[in-house]
């Protein structure tokens, strides 16, 4: 009878200990081998959409450049991750999407261990002045050509600009960055998607209304 309890006991301690192996190797297995799903372009009367599609849940937080350029980079925050699953984020990942007349979009890029500081060895201001210099030697024709109230006018509004580029350029280390490469510069404009595993890139030719949500090419 002792020898019978004695069975059943190791025969349970032993389906408990595979079963813990089991679900071990589910909690720590990360919930997919990659973090770039999808890349699917539409083209449409009033507007081009890239949608990129993830396998974790990210939050939108910034772009840059604003509205025009070449690369476009997006600057994501991860949401409820666990632990386990934040060592899949710091990967680092590229997709070749299909192209289409309208978007000549070349490589997306996910780069989830990448650190930058755009200020150098500059402080912030300094970092603007510096910037500020170059731009203005690049309109010098048109200050020339204004009043000197209109001249000062320009040149706070050249700052302005830069400053608050700059402040879209730091970012938060525990963002992580999403790259668009297009073929030429393009216009944009960029949205959340609805369930939180996606972001939406809006494409123009030559200007993307926020407001009415479509190109202003024609």
């Amino acid at each position: 009878m002792r020898a019978n309890k004695k069975i059943g006991l190791t025969i349970a301690l032993v389906a408990i200990f595979f079963s813990w192996g089991i679900l071990k190797n589910i909690i720590a297995a990360p919930v997919s081998d990659r973090i770039l799903e999808s890349v699917d372009i539409m083209d449409d009367i009033d507007r081009s959409e890239v949608t990129i599609k993830f396998s974790f849940p990210f939050r939108y937080d910034s772009h840059f450049p604003k509205e025009k350029g070449d690369e476009l980079r997006i600057n994501l925050r991860p949401i409820n991750v666990s632990q386990v699953d934040a060592d899949a984020l710091l990967r680092r990942e590229s997709l070749i999407p299909r192209q289409t007349d309208l978007v000549p979009l070349e490589s997306v890029v996910y780069e989830g261990n990448f650190s930058s500081n755009p200020l150098g060895t500059d402080t912030f201001n300094e970092a603007v002045d510096r910037r500020l210099e170059i731009r203005l030697s690049d309109i010098q024709d048109e200050l020339d050509a204004l009043s000197e109230a209109e001249k000062l006018r320009r040149i706070s509004e050249e700052r302005r600009k830069i400053v608050n580029d700059l402040n879209l350029e730091i970012r938060d280390p525990s963002d992580k960055t999403l790259y668009l490469n297009f073929g030429y510069e393009v216009a944009f404009g960029v949205e959340q998607g609805g369930d939180f595993r996606s972001i939406v890139v809006y494409v123009c030719d030559q200007e993307y209304s926020h407001k009415l949500k479509r190109c202003l090419d024609y």
